[in-house]
């Protein structure tokens, strides 16, 4: 598994091999974390997100809510990124 950490009270978890991501409360619909979370390290979160932009995701499983297509889950993140351009 390849885990990395946004901060120090989240983690993303990719098994080997896959196109799956186990992303917390890092990718899911709605509010984003940064967003709705106070104290959280906003520069860390964007270079995390970039990071997951780089990813070839099939499906994502958040901690809340329903599972993503990778398709969704990119979207998302290119809508965060998007809205935070220039920062981090």
């Amino acid at each position: 598994m390849t885990t990395w950490a946004v901060s120090l009270t989240l983690a993303l978890t990719r098994p080997p091999d896959t196109r799956m991501l186990f992303s917390g409360d890092v990718v899911y619909a709605g509010g984003l974390i940064d967003a709705v979370w106070p104290g959280t390290d906003r520069t860390r979160y964007i270079r995390s997100m970039r990071r997951l932009g780089e990813l070839e995701l099939a499906s994502v499983f958040p901690g809340h809510g329903e599972s993503l297509t990778g398709e969704e889950a990119q979207g998302i993140i290119r809508d965060y990124l998007g809205s935070r351009q220039g920062s981090g």
